[in-house]
């Protein structure tokens, strides 16, 4: 085999952007044509003498591009009639009116919000503080907040922090945000878990970082291809969610939260812990990363839409000590200040309300969850399967095998009931299909009857 070594025009760029180039070249010219499977990574190796890994991230970005399609088990194929197969499989998301029933979101149910607590909260604050929850507050976020979020995350989630190291923001995605702005550089790996929410992935992306996912089992990721990724990619970020992982609701084991951080010390990278949903938890074991973190390799984030409302937006990233000054400098330019009014509704909500809330909340969401699990009981009947996850918003369910997620899908919006698919997770590529079930916003008589629906969806669309 004729070897080809690659020319540099600019040194100062990684060799697997100098490769992607050169195929992406070689694809526009028509060497590689529409349809056709690409050489193996061995004899791309060989033909054009580099490593391993500048092949596998130089195919990395010529996926993100469209350029070439990944199949698993089967090669790399130039874009053009493979993709055009998985088109014909795409579902257009729809959105569900008011009267539907949505089973789609992720969103909190509005019957818990705390309103007569912002009310009187809110109306107290403007009378003690006046005209100053109006100025700008610390970048940072305000100080008082910040103290009572240690003492509220070493009481409900045993995480020891220093209010020095926490970073108020407004939710879960700003602060990932934060992090892709103010520590990833071009050509970062970061890997996530795989199936998660798409926002992660372009943080990352946007940042010039080559985002891999790790597949997940029950326990949390696959512990065995995690580290063999590592040995190929060596990341900088691992990104995980402890407990009740969107989309696929499961929750670590303490043994696999502990391997990672073993992982995570002797490789050198640093870990990302978004939590959603933790504290809506009805007996599932919960075990987070930051509780164990020794060597303050671990950013968490949390966000307190799912508690309180959604409009509040605001959550906090307790942020490692080696980048506390270099992401506060981000949080300044991406917005100078929060609500300090909003702030300090927290403040005061977090110390004298946050217990009764939390029990409140989980009662409420218990019942729906039992509801729920009693009529989903028997679509087990027609082969669909999920776990009970014992907390957070959702299921998780993989549709039967004579069942395929397009019609099903397109049914159950016809008769106004909304789901969201894997392909919002996985991509269009993703051969098994599944979907999420968010139980909590609806009323229980509308839970009921889109459970009932989803059978009849079943019946009709069944191959």
């Amino acid at each position: 085999m004729k070897s080809v070594s690659i020319q540099f025009e600019d040194q100062k760029r990684p060799l697997y952007q100098v490769l992607a180039d050169q195929l992406e070249e070689k694809i526009k010219k028509g060497i590689y044509k529409s349809g056709q499977k690409l050489p193996s990574y061995r004899k791309l190796i060989a033909e054009y003498g580099v490593n391993l890994s500048t092949v596998t991230h130089a195919v990395k970005l010529l996926e993100e591009k469209q350029y070439v399609l990944l199949k698993q088990g089967a090669g790399v194929f130039v874009t053009s009639k493979i993709q055009d197969n998985e088109k014909k499989q795409t579902i257009h998301l729809c959105h569900p009116a008011k009267e539907d029933i949505n089973f789609m979101g992720n969103n909190p149910n509005k019957a818990v919000y705390p309103i007569q607590n912002f009310d009187s909260i809110l109306k107290r604050i403007l009378h003690q503080d006046g005209e100053d929850v109006f100025d700008y507050q610390e970048i940072e976020g305000y100080l008082p907040l910040r103290k009572t979020i240690c003492r509220y995350l070493n009481k409900y989630q045993n995480i020891f922090a220093n209010y020095r190291d926490v970073i108020v923001v407004s939710g879960s995605q700003q602060g990932i945000d934060l992090i892709s702005r103010s520590v990833a550089q071009w050509g970062d790996v970061v890997f996530i878990e795989k199936p998660t929410y798409t926002g992660l992935k372009n943080s990352f992306a946007q940042a010039g970082a080559l985002v891999y996912g790790i597949p997940l089992k029950q326990d949390g990721m696959d512990l065995e291809q995690l580290e063999r990724m590592i040995q190929i990619y060596h990341p900088k970020f691992l990104c995980i969610t402890s407990t009740f992982q969107t989309p696929t609701t499961i929750s670590y084991r303490q043994d696999t939260i502990s391997s990672i951080l073993r992982l995570a010390d002797k490789y050198n990278f640093y870990l990302i812990e978004d939590d959603i949903l933790s504290d809506i938890n009805f007996g599932a074991p919960r075990n987070f990363l930051k509780s164990q973190d020794r060597s303050d390799r671990v950013f968490y984030i949390k966000s307190f839409s799912k508690i309180t409302m959604p409009g509040v937006r605001l959550g906090f990233v307790v942020v490692p000590k080696v980048f506390r000054e270099r992401v506060a400098a981000v949080k300044e330019n991406l917005d100078v200040s929060l609500s300090g009014l909003f702030q300090r509704w927290l403040n005061v909500f977090l110390r004298e309300h946050i217990e009764e809330h939390l029990k409140k909340i989980v009662s409420f969401y218990e019942e729906k969850y039992q509801i729920a699990l009693a009529y989903m009981k028997e679509l087990t009947y027609y082969n669909f399967n999920y776990e009970e996850p014992e907390g957070g918003f959702n299921f998780w369910i993989k549709l039967p095998g004579n069942l395929s997620m397009k019609p099903f899908y397109e049914y159950c919006v016809s008769r106004g009931v909304y789901i969201m698919p894997s392909q919002s997770f996985y991509g269009a590529s993703q051969k098994e299909d599944y979907f999420r079930l968010c139980y909590v916003q609806n009323e229980n008589e509308k839970l009921i009857r889109g459970i009932e629906l989803l059978k009849t969806a079943y019946l009709k669309c069944r191959n």
